[in-house]
């Protein structure tokens, strides 16, 4: 009994590596502050030549980005990457979430410390090979007394 556990592609696993400890990536603070003013810039052209004004629905758009994304900078959520590429090869963007991992993911200085000398989590197919059809009896488990 060979069950595979089909994981999406695209899907990421936050390990105790990523954008934040790769030397591919910076902070996104001095990046965003120019961007979000041509973004800004781009609302309030598209604000004065519409009869909608700031009610127009790009304007509005333009301005939750920028206020979501501002708040995301802010808290060291999303990180500047320059080579990091999606599973399909694509780059990921300007800004990705500080834990994101892509193949191209290139230890910082001092990463090995920050990272506990310690083994990559499993991928649940490697999880799955390890228990080779076996269950765990969770209840079974839980309900056993620890301490007599």
């Amino acid at each position: 009994m060979n069950k595979r556990i089909i994981v999406p592609k695209d899907r990421t696993f936050e390990r105790t590596q990523g954008c934040w400890n790769c030397v591919h990536s910076s902070s996104a603070k001095e990046w965003w502050t120019k961007q979000r003013l041509l973004d800004l810039g781009k609302a309030l052209a598209i604000a004065q030549e519409s009869p909608q004004g700031e009610n127009h629905l790009k304007v509005r758009n333009i301005r939750e980005m920028v206020d979501k994304i501002d708040t995301a900078v802010a808290q060291n959520a999303l990180i500047r990457c320059v080579k990091g590429t999606t599973p399909t090869g694509a780059p990921v963007g300007d800004l990705t979430p500080h834990n994101y991992l892509c193949d191209r993911w290139t230890a910082v200085q001092g990463a090995s410390i920050a990272r506990d000398i310690g083994k990559t989590d499993k991928l649940p197919e490697e999880l799955a090979e390890d228990l080779d059809g076996k269950t765990l009896d969770l209840h079974g488990i839980l309900s056993k007394k620890l301490v007599d």
